[in-house]
């Protein structure tokens, strides 16, 4: 019944391994007992796709895959040099693997950073600006989550997945 922490813990495993089925399918049951139900925008289809595909793997196996084509890049450079012409032929799509992989892993990094909120109050009131006497927007129920924008003091400026923003007293 602790639907804001089990919510957090499975959120935390996915982010380690984003193809944890038992953990999104978890997630999901936990996302139905929340009273708030909060329909993500639509993104733009490459948008998706990027998603998509940096989700494919856990980021250790994107780094991983990022040193390798970066030394197969090296060593190929340093034969051409010295021993083979023939493999130039090979540097230039080793060099776009290579940066395609850091490039993913760079973003895959960057989604495991973006700090979340998930709200254990069972309300909290959301203001439009960080100030008590300021209107209130509208209010969220523990078991909502939203990715932290900013803070100023104890105030924290939040965005839901629909778009709606405001500032909550943390």
């Amino acid at each position: 019944g602790d639907w804001p922490n089990a919510i957090l813990y499975y959120e935390k495993c996915i982010k380690k391994n984003p193809r944890h089925t038992n953990a999104k399918y978890n997630l999901e049951l936990a996302n139905l007992k929340i009273i708030d139900r909060i329909e993500p925008l639509p993104q733009i289809f490459y948008k998706e796709w990027w998603s998509i595909l940096t989700k494919l793997l856990p980021i250790k196996s994107w780094r991983l895959l990022a040193i390798i084509s970066s030394w197969t890049m090296f060593i190929l450079t340093i034969l051409s040099i010295f021993f083979y012409k023939n493999i130039k032929k090979y540097i230039i799509p080793t060099v776009i693997l290579s940066l395609m992989f850091f490039t993913i892993t760079h973003s895959s990094y960057r989604n495991i950073q973006k700090k979340e909120i998930i709200i254990f109050d069972s309300i909290a009131l959301v203001k439009s600006a960080p100030t008590e006497k300021s209107t209130d927007l509208f209010s969220l129920h523990s078991g909502t989550k939203g990715l932290i924008k900013d803070s100023i003091g104890e105030w924290i400026n939040i965005q839901l997945e629909n778009g709606d923003s405001g500032w909550i007293l943390g």
